[in-house]
């Protein structure tokens, strides 16, 4: 008779099926269509910049009041480039105008009045002809003046002021002429110092520096 051992069997293990399995988390991945943090995060802020301006219209309003400030400043910066005269050197130097035969008898020089702040006037007179060179800042508040050569005058845009071709007042409210530079001649080339001026009021055109004298048909 056979003997019958007792089996010791290991329990089986049973294996999860495939539903029984814990689903596995895809990365998370940003929906095109919902705003992006950074996106939310700006809109949230214009919405507390909207609330504090007190809504759309008003703050429409400081918007629109900030450019008309800069607009402001840069107006009030042209306006003042536009009366001050431009004079990229230094005063008191003496520069080179023009050979004196490009020195037009008996005419208003304005070729030089953007760069020197100055017109030349080359006038004939009964003893010969006279080259002056007047500064073209009105005495009254420094306006650029402007030659207006129907009126064969120096008028003032600012105020009204007028001067007749020699630099004289005409009308104000300006109350002085027009000051004269320092001229001088040098081998054929006129120099002018702007540095150095001359008053009417004070005699200052009767000064030798203030005028140069040619002979007539000179240049």
């Amino acid at each position: 008779m056979d003997a019958k051992f007792p089996t010791h069997s290991s329990p089986s293990k049973t294996l999860p099926s495939g539903d029984e399995f814990p689903p596995s988390v895809p990365p998370a991945r940003h929906d095109p269509e919902l705003p992006s943090p950074a996106r939310r995060e700006f809109f949230g802020r214009l919405a507390g910049t909207i609330a504090a301006a007190g809504g759309w219209n008003r703050l429409l309003v400081r918007l629109l009041t900030g450019l008309g400030s800069v607009l402001s400043v840069a107006a009030g910066y042209a306006g003042v480039r536009f009366l001050w005269p431009r004079n990229p050197r230094r005063p008191g130097d003496w520069i080179p105008i023009a050979p004196i035969g490009r020195i037009v008898p008996d005419t208003v020089h304005t070729a030089w009045l953007n760069t020197l702040g100055v017109y030349v006037v080359r006038q004939s007179g009964e003893q010969g002809e006279q080259i002056v060179v007047l500064k073209a800042s009105c005495t009254h508040l420094g306006c650029m003046t402007q030659w207006d050569a129907g009126l064969r005058q120096f008028v003032c845009p600012c105020h009204g002021s007028a001067f007749d071709k020699e630099g004289q007042r005409l009308r104000g409210p300006a109350r002085r002429a027009l000051e004269r530079c320092a001229v001088n001649l040098a081998d054929g080339v006129l120099l002018v110092n702007t540095g150095l001026t001359f008053r009417k009021e004070n005699g200052g055109w009767d000064d030798p520096r203030s005028f140069v004298m040619l002979e007539h048909g000179v240049g």
